[in-house]
């Protein structure tokens, strides 16, 4: 099983994503708090909602905050934490008003495997109009651009951010800056509220685990100038006045759902992550979470198959709003390579699908090869399906195709409508001195049964 450091140097696989089941001990600790919080169930209008009451949920703050929080350890800290969720949900009606109202709703969007939960939601209850819609748009833009599940089952949410959404946000909502920010409450309670619904969901359907969820945290563009100006946005100071806060001072739904997030996964860093990770991270944020935190380079789009299938990662990039510095087009002329170099064109394809390149080569020779990524029991396999070859000026125009093949017999992690990423590449590995250039342009065509579908 394939392993990717995270933040602290713990190794974080696919498996450790979700928890293993409640042992004996636990369903014990189960037990006692179903009775220290026996009155509090009968009272509270939140435990007619069987995600809130079930073992699935109790498990989450026995091993969330057991450990110890504030002055409590063990099933009194737990008890302790859930009687604040219930409290938050009972001074905030509207989150069980909300529930009753996407109940129905959640149910057909379930039957959707390719629609993303949270948008569809949105857009089945609440998008009522154009302007509803626009609305609602922006502000998960701000907060989750896309939750889904892998073709494994496993719930994902890629989120962005950018100083655009920020930007944008108020603007749609033509300035109203406190509507703006009364939408985004609304939005983070029925966000929770789906995430509730959703790890119960599937908590029926693996059954040998307790779910959590991969989130993958897009940090392109973010500098620290931008970051800054994150911080003193006009929004933000208008929340934080709005922002609720118990008798204790603090966000009542600082303990709505622990133990939710698996895995965090940061794409694209800038330099300053580490600075951040002393600064911040190192010092206020607890060891257990800092394990879970994995840092992606550059080549993040592999990396990513430790946990995602090619489909979901297709999906991801797809839902980008921005490409990377590094991100090279299906067309470019002068591609340029210093000695040493590989520049590398990322494509992906189902089944049947063809890659067609053509390049030439305007400047001394480049090796191209052509390598498929092969994600296999967390492994992430490099197949060279085309041997670097040595090109030169002399050569013209090179063309060639390639034809994805279904590798279902294979593994049953693949079928045929299995998404698999493409790399074409272009290497100068072999000069010492000199830099090439070289045209290129690059076609997938689907396959014709796709595209009468």
């Amino acid at each position: 099983m394939a392993s990717i450091a995270s933040f602290n140097g713990v190794q974080v696989t696919l498996d450790s994503v979700h928890m293993p089941l409640p042992n004996e001990e636990e369903q014990k600790q189960i037990l006692e708090m179903r009775e220290q919080l026996k009155e509090d169930l009968e009272k509270a209008p939140s435990s007619e909602f069987v995600e809130t009451v079930s073992d699935d949920k109790l498990i989450r703050y026995i091993r969330g905050y057991g450990h110890g929080w504030g002055d409590l350890k063990g099933v009194d800290a737990a008890v302790k934490a859930y009687r604040k969720m219930l409290k938050a949900r009972a001074d905030y009606p509207l989150i069980n008003q909300l529930r009753k109202e996407i109940g129905e709703v959640f149910e057909e969007v379930l039957k959707e495997s390719d629609v993303p939960h949270i948008r569809a939601t949105m857009a089945y209850k609440y998008a009522s109009s154009e302007q509803e819609r626009k609305e609602w748009e922006a502000i998960q833009n701000i907060t989750t651009n896309l939750t889904n599940f892998t073709k494994d089952g496993i719930v994902y949410s890629y989120l962005s951010y950018t100083d655009v959404e920020f930007e944008n946000c108020v603007e749609v909502f033509n300035g109203d800056m406190e509507r703006c920010v009364n939408s985004m409450d609304k939005f983070e309670y029925i966000k929770g509220i789906l995430f509730d619904q959703q790890l119960y969901a599937l908590s029926k359907k693996i059954k040998n685990k307790v779910p959590r969820i991969i989130y993958i945290v897009d940090s392109t563009g973010m500098t620290l100038s931008k970051l800054r100006a994150l911080g003193k946005a006009p929004w933000k100071a208008t929340r934080e006045k709005k922002r609720p806060k118990g008798e204790d001072g603090k966000d009542p739904f600082e303990t709505y759902i622990p133990e939710v997030a698996g895995v965090i996964l940061v794409l694209n860093t800038p330099w300053f992550a580490q600075k951040i990770y002393n600064v911040f991270i190192a010092k206020n944020v607890e060891p257990r979470t800092q394990r879970k935190i994995v840092i992606l380079g550059k080549d993040y789009k592999k990396r990513l198959l430790t946990f995602l299938d090619p489909t979901s990662i297709a999906k991801i990039m797809k839902c980008r709003k921005h490409d990377d510095e590094d991100d090279l087009p299906l067309k470019k002329d002068g591609l340029k390579m210093k000695k040493g170099i590989v520049k590398e064109v990322t494509v992906s394809g189902k089944p049947g699908d063809t890659i067609e390149w053509v390049f030439s080569v305007t400047k001394n020779t480049v090796d191209f090869s052509l390598i498929l990524y092969v994600p296999n029991e967390g492994e992430l396999e490099e197949r060279i399906m085309l041997e670097p070859q040595r090109c030169k000026i002399e050569d013209g125009e090179i063309e060639g195709e390639y034809e994805l093949e279904d590798l279902s017999e294979e593994s049953e992690s693949f079928n045929e409508k299995t998404e698999y990423l493409v790399g074409l590449k272009f290497s100068n590995k072999h000069s010492f001195l000199k830099t090439t250039k070289v045209n290129y342009e690059i076609k997938v065509t689907k396959e014709e049964a796709d595209e009468e579908e």
